[in-house]
């Protein structure tokens, strides 16, 4: 996956965050869309030590719609990266001096 205008392949959430792109979730059985901030997703990915490729991205996504009105787990949605705005709760994202951290140490 890359980036309009860019030689440089989007490989995971930090990428995604670092070029100011927003994730765009899909399900596949009810149409759901939910918007997330990059920063706010790679941010919660950091905060649980899990892997932050898109892959993983897409197992640990579960449609909450699906979950409550139909009582049934559905996993691995559509995945899109847009320049849109967020829908529904925003995530928290890192302080200044945490994402100045991160930025620093993937240089």
């Amino acid at each position: 996956m890359y980036a309009e205008g860019s030689a440089y392949p989007l490989r995971n959430l930090w990428d995604a965050a670092v070029r100011h792109y927003s994730i765009k979730l899909t399900c596949r059985v009810c149409g759901h869309v939910r918007i997330l901030h990059g920063v706010g997703l790679w941010w919660l990915y950091e905060r649980r030590g899990w892997p932050d490729g898109f892959a993983e991205v897409t197992r640990r996504s579960v449609c909450i719609p699906c979950r409550s009105e139909r009582r049934r787990v559905v996993r691995n949605p559509a995945f899109e990266l847009v320049h849109e705005e967020i829908t529904g709760e925003p995530l928290p994202l890192p302080s200044v001096s945490e994402w100045k951290k991160a930025l620093a140490r993937h240089r």
